[in-house]
């Protein structure tokens, strides 16, 4: 008992720490897998949620691209020939889109029908027959809607009926 005032209380604390750890060992025995498998979860799960992080950072740090002025289109009827300036890629240019001979400008849009959007493909072109059947690539073959079936026409008569409410008819197309 001899030492310095308080060393019996510190090795009081340290037995009853060992006691804490010993409790905790038998409390785990028996269960190990249980414990390395949720910590691996977690790892896992903390490892899939960190680069969600930078790629949000990212996001947050990159600019946006400035405004483009775009030129006024000419409201005019359009050779096929000419539609083709109006595919999205010049960002100075208007963006058109044709459907049963009908131009509309969608330009307001380009995120859609810009040359990275997922309706690109209709852009400065006539669309008709890609819309009806469903389709990404234009029917060099045949791009006639003549043969269309009656479900395919109805199909491209609600595309027409979206793009009447949606976008301005600039023109019509010249054959």
């Amino acid at each position: 008992e001899e030492g310095p005032p308080g060393s019996r209380l510190r090795c009081k604390m340290a037995a009853t720490g060992d006691g804490m750890l010993k409790q905790l060992r038998e409390a785990i025995r028996g269960s190990e897998v249980t414990v390395f498998v949720t910590l691996g979860v977690a790892l896992l799960i903390l490892r899939a949620m960190a680069p969600r992080k930078e790629e949000e950072k990212k996001k947050i740090v990159e600019p946006e691209p400035e405004p483009v002025e775009v030129d006024p289109v000419e409201k005019r009827d359009y050779k096929a020939e000419e539609l083709v300036q109006f595919d999205g890629k010049d960002l100075s240019k208007a963006v058109l889109v044709v459907i049963k001979g009908q131009i509309f400008d969608v330009t307001d849009r380009r995120d859609m029908y810009g040359p990275d959007g997922p309706y690109g493909v209709f852009a400065g072109k006539d669309a008709s027959r890609m819309l009806a059947k469903m389709q990404t690539r234009p029917d060099a073959k045949n791009p006639s809607i003549a043969d269309l079936t009656s479900e395919e026409q109805r199909s491209l008569d609600d595309w027409e009926g979206y793009f009447l409410v949606k976008y301005e008819i600039i023109g019509h197309l010249i054959k």
